[in-house]
């Protein structure tokens, strides 16, 4: 199991990973049974720069809160 936090090197991005991995089974002279999981779950935050005719400035800005999310599991 794995997991990690961190605030990112820019304002306002934050991100988030949890994954794991589980390897249930037995392993006998004449062969073996093994089930297997993965699983994960992340929110990661990317902060883009917003093009320039978005500003009423006319100049490049970063956007921030653009958070991505994603969970699975296999088995």
């Amino acid at each position: 199991m794995q997991y990690r936090e961190e605030d990112g090197w820019r304002d306002f991005s934050p991100s988030n990973l949890l994954n794991g991995f589980v390897d249930l089974g037995f392993d006998g002279a004449r062969g073996g049974v093994h089930v297997k999981f993965v699983g994960a779950d992340t929110d990661l935050t990317g902060n883009g720069v917003a093009p320039s005719n978005c500003s009423p400035s006319g100049a490049a800005r970063y956007s921030p809160g653009r958070t991505t999310s994603a969970t699975g599991m296999a088995g």
